[in-house]
């Protein structure tokens, strides 16, 4: 569980970052390397600063393959190929392939930090049917996406008997698994939330996907509405500008500036998401706009978001 939890945590962050930073990791490969391929073989099990565990630039007679995944006895399992953010990588694959077979190496990975693949390099097959892996991170997700990618976990792959990428039980939902609500004497919904004036905001929000987000202002209500919808990919750039109320200015938008040019009185940068925030609002109005933010982007204030009560 330990395994999972970390992994589908680290799923998360690269979707951020691959959202956040696509211009930037697209333009270099280290910097993908780095940014999305490092953390996941870390939580797969790969610790990439251990030489015992995986060799970096692993010679290949007069080439080089990025990593080799090494077993306890320093044989490589596998070797993995990768090239910078939205590379194509149909054009590397046969390379890739050919440089696992010169050297004995049952599987072969090709990445661009988004797009997963992994290879059989001996099975009598079709390349298609040679393929164990074949996911993109930012498109599916994160609880899904870390199942298919147990496939590359460190005792999987060194076993070598690679148990292929795991099929959801059907019926999951989309998105994520809703855990239970809080406790109903510690907390009450957003949809039902309605202290007195001048109370202080709650110390704490709890989401649908089970993210606990500590607030000390109502502005803080919601700046964590809006980080964990774009985080769960309910809301993204297509999205903005936005604002719930209607008119010309803006609540939200990727750039601090309102439909007429006019740069937003009190910009606030939104960690972790490309989003800037314009908001000068009661604590009642906040309430009614996170209410209405989650209606929008198909999330419901009575059951997907509860306030900590003290």
């Amino acid at each position: 569980m330990l395994v999972m939890t970390k992994l589908v945590s680290c799923i998360k962050d690269l979707q951020i970052r691959i959202k956040g930073h696509h211009g930037s990791l697209s333009k270099n490969e280290l910097r993908t390397r780095i940014s999305l391929v490092d953390p996941l073989l870390c939580a797969l099990g790969w610790d990439v600063f251990d030489p015992g565990i995986v060799t970096l630039e692993y010679s290949i007679g007069t080439i080089r393959a990025d990593y080799a995944l090494l077993r306890d006895n320093g044989k490589p399992a596998a070797i993995l190929e990768t090239k910078k953010l939205g590379s194509d990588l149909s054009n590397h694959r046969m390379q890739m392939l050919n440089y696992a077979n010169s050297k004995g190496i049952a599987y072969a990975g090709l990445s661009d930090g988004n797009a997963w693949e992994l290879y059989d390099v001996f099975k009598k097959a079709e390349l298609s049917d040679r393929k164990t892996l074949d996911l993109s991170i930012e498109q599916s997700p994160a609880y899904r996406t870390a199942l298919q990618l147990l496939c590359l976990w460190r005792p999987n792959l060194c076993s070598g008997d690679v148990t292929p990428a795991a099929v959801p039980i059907v019926g999951l939902p989309d998105h994520v698994v809703v855990p239970p609500p809080p406790p109903p004497q510690d907390w009450v919904s957003l949809a039902d939330y309605e202290p007195a004036i001048n109370t202080p905001v709650s110390p704490e929000a709890h989401f649908w996907d089970g993210t606990k987000e500590r607030l000390t202002s109502w502005r803080d209500l919601v700046r964590v509405t809006v980080k964990v919808l774009y985080k769960t990919n309910l809301l993204t750039e297509n999205d903005l500008p936005y604002n719930p109320f209607g008119g010309k200015k803006y609540l939200i938008h990727t750039e601090p500036r309102h439909s007429d040019g006019t740069p937003f009185r009190r910009p606030w940068p939104l960690s972790n998401t490309p989003f800037y925030m314009n908001i000068n609002l009661s604590g009642k109005d906040v309430r009614r706009c996170c209410r209405k933010l989650l209606k929008d982007f198909g999330k419901d204030p009575k059951t997907d978001m509860h306030l900590k009560i003290t």
